[in-house]
């Protein structure tokens, strides 16, 4: 008994840290230095990611096989930042994104309710598909 829990505890502590490396950094704007949050933080062309806190920090896990990859910093509003992964672990790492504005597509002002909810019925099929679909979930990490 004793020596299954011990087991079990073993792999727990010793699997995962050989598995992957955590990447923690700091977010903030080019101009102003002040930190930004909900940027989105990950190894570019990949599904590893999360995104920074309301102090522009973040960490991700980085599995062994993604540490020769790209980082990529994106928020709206902001330029893409990409850049090799530093090796790890490393010193916390600090990226400065540079303010790129969005260009916005036409804008159409209704006045009328009727109006919104037509369209939006109009729009039901499109928006909701009949064939299944299969949705993949995003969460952030936080120490």
């Amino acid at each position: 008994m004793v020596r299954g829990v011990l087991l079990i505890y073993l792999l727990l502590m010793v699997g995962p840290g050989q598995a992957q490396t955590v990447l923690r950094g700091r977010v903030l704007d080019a101009e102003t230095h002040q930190p930004i949050p909900n940027a989105q933080v990950g190894v570019a062309d990949n599904r590893i990611g999360t995104s920074t806190n309301e102090n522009g920090r973040f960490a991700l896990n980085i599995p062994l096989e993604f540490q020769k990859e790209q980082l990529e910093v994106a928020l709206l509003g902001y330029r893409r930042y990409r850049q090799p992964l530093p090796s790890l672990p490393g010193l916390e790492l600090r990226i400065e994104l540079q303010i790129s504005p969005a260009a916005l597509g036409e804008v159409r002002v209704t006045a009328s309710v009727l109006g919104i909810v037509r369209e939006a019925v109009a729009r039901i099929s499109r928006n909701y598909p009949v064939r299944p679909t299969r949705l993949t979930g995003f969460y952030r990490e936080s120490d």
